[in-house]
């Protein structure tokens, strides 16, 4: 999870320095010759870039030294704390797969209209699903399975939570 969390930090401040490095799997289409291409509210010269790169930089330095404290004390982590609830709680690893995807998986927006809503809704049939299964005993079967959450998610992220719009 450190990693992770200093791998997408690295990436923001790398999209924050140099403004036409992209992300994503999928680019936009330029726009045809002679027309102008729209102003993003993304555009990296934007006043809050390095704001925004500053706290996500501070955050994950601070998880970082909290767990090697945690660490030193012979508790448990952040780390082991994540993958313990991911195991009871599928909703876990499924939000992070819609935030991975939505943050590194962008694309230009197919949809005519907003459908982030949808996203939510999916969040919220799956922590529903939780809720039903809260005092039944832990179920390490397959259907608990944390990277399963997260390969689902993922796609929710990137087709229903578009950034590019």
């Amino acid at each position: 999870m450190k990693k992770l969390v200093a791998l997408v930090v690295l990436l923001f401040a790398m999209n924050a320095r140099a403004g036409d490095l992209k992300l994503g799997v999928f680019e936009a289409t330029p726009p045809p010759p002679g027309q102008q291409e729209p102003a993003s509210r993304h555009d990296s010269t934007n006043n809050l870039t390095v704001p925004t790169i500053c706290i996500l930089s501070s955050i994950a330095i601070g998880l970082i030294l909290y767990d090697v404290l945690l660490s030193v004390k012979h508790e448990s982590t952040e780390s082991q704390v994540i993958t313990t609830y991911a195991w009871r709680y599928s909703s876990i690893p499924f939000i992070l797969g819609i935030l991975i995807g939505h943050w590194l998986f962008t694309h230009e927006s197919q949809w005519n209209m907003n459908v982030w809503p949808l996203a939510a809704v999916a969040m919220g049939a799956v922590i529903a699903w939780d809720i039903s299964k809260l005092n039944k005993s832990t179920d390490h079967s397959w259907t608990r399975y944390p990277g399963l959450w997260f390969a689902i998610g993922i796609p929710v992220g990137a087709l229903l939570w578009s950034q590019r719009h």
